[in-house]
């Protein structure tokens, strides 16, 4: 068993500090109740101040060498999505964080234009499988979600857990709750994933952040309107039992 938690905040635009002191009261909450992993919303320090790209990336590597030493320290693996730069490009990044290993990385691939994020980003590659703390594992970043393909690419890699952060809208909730449904069903496979909630900018996010097993069970499904961390623990070996019951060509 493993225990996971999920970090449903509310992201202000463009407040960096308080973002992070956010991320961090989150951190503490999960290490408190002896989490195995916390996993923070799609750029969970920054939000979309797309305006100021530029003024991240540094701020973030700062951050994420915290989350690496509050990792080896605490024992505790922790992902999310940051504004990162390499090579004079910009990129909505996932980062999985272990204690005394190297991170994980996705450049997120499906870049949303109505967010304008194809202005300032560059789109990444094909996410590739990592071992994670719950077992052999991909990342998705909120969009990528529409595109099925992302997901049984690496599930016939032999993924098991799909992490994925998010800034979903409330207005388009019930297609978040569908698809991350969906993509669990059809891939027999774990959905971790987490959106932001509240107001951010001129738009209302539509929390339920959620797990949801390899046979499509919803075991946690946070509320649509309140920040908070929420727990739950999972059997990590029940995407390979039902693999072998219900077998899928892939």
């Amino acid at each position: 068993m493993k225990r996971i938690a999920l970090a449903q905040m509310n992201i202000e635009y463009g407040n960096y500090e308080k973002n992070v002191a956010v991320i961090k009261e989150c951190l503490s909450t999960a290490i408190d109740q002896k989490c195995d992993v916390v996993l923070m919303p799609e750029l969970c320090s920054s939000g979309f101040d797309l305006h100021h790209v530029s003024d991240y990336p540094s701020k973030n590597l700062q951050l994420l060498s915290y989350l690496q030493d509050t990792a080896n320290k605490k024992r505790i693996s922790i992902g999310g999505s940051f504004i990162v730069s390499e090579r004079e490009k910009f990129y909505n990044s996932f980062r999985y964080i272990q204690p005394e290993k190297t991170e994980a990385v996705y450049h997120k691939n499906h870049l949303f234009a109505l967010m304008h994020e194809d202005r300032y980003f560059s789109p990444g590659s094909t996410s590739i499988p990592f071992d994670s703390t719950l077992g052999k594992s991909g990342a998705a970043i909120c969009y990528d979600l529409r595109f099925p393909s992302h997901f049984s690419e690496l599930s016939k890699q032999g993924v098991e857990f799909f992490f994925l952060p998010a800034h979903w809208p409330i207005s388009r909730i019930s297609h978040w709750d569908i698809l991350l449904q969906a993509r669990a069903i059809e891939n027999q496979a774990f959905m971790i994933a987490v959106n932001s909630v509240g107001k951010s900018g001129k738009d209302v996010y539509g929390g339920h952040s959620m797990i949801i097993a390899p046979d499509g069970e919803i075991v946690l499904q946070a509320p649509d309107d309140e920040e908070g961390v929420y727990i739950i623990e999972i059997d990590t070996t029940k995407a390979s039992r039902i693999r072998k019951e219900f077998p899928m060509t892939r």
